[in-house]
């Protein structure tokens, strides 16, 4: 269903650009990294989801100076807002571009030698399994059926079928 309004729209892109920024960033660095739409809009949500957790008192303080009580943006409202929604697109495309480049040099370790003066390999690996995940994607089946147009696959289940 779109929205229907205005402020539906931007209730949307509040709520979904910030974890599509992100990945955006993370895949440029990285590579792609989800296969589907579905799985690139789980991952939109779910980073967004960490993100407006991680912001939300800024957010909430940004929010009331600048709509507290009032129908009609100010000039100096608007500018609150408009340095909100930079920092709401920036962050994630900081930590993105970040962590992106970690994991695409992750075995070499080459390149972003001032954060990983700081970050010993074992405290490296735990980083980004917490940030990317156990099994991050793409999975080997998902690279081999992900270049091939149509094909046959044959199954024998565990019953003998």
């Amino acid at each position: 269903m779109l929205p229907s309004s205005v402020t539906a729209l931007a209730i949307v892109l509040v709520a979904v650009l910030p974890g599509a920024v992100y990945t955006w960033a993370f895949e440029r660095e990285a590579g792609a990294y989800g296969v589907t739409l579905a799985d690139r809009v789980l991952r939109f949500l779910a980073a967004s989801v960490a993100l407006h957790l991680a912001l939300a008192w800024p957010e909430y303080g940004l929010y009331r100076m600048a709509l507290q009580g009032q129908d009609e943006l100010q000039a100096g409202q608007f500018a609150v807002l408009w340095v909100g929604l930079l920092v709401l697109a920036g962050v994630p495309a900081v930590v993105g571009t970040v962590v992106g480049g970690l994991y695409a040099t992750r075995d070499s370790r080459e390149g972003w030698s001032r954060l990983r003066r700081r970050l010993t390999p074992q405290r490296e690996t735990k980083l980004l399994r917490f940030i990317v995940g156990r099994d991050p994607a793409p999975r080997a089946w998902d690279d081999l059926f992900s270049g091939l147009e149509s094909c046959y696959l044959r199954v024998r289940t565990t019953s003998g079928g």
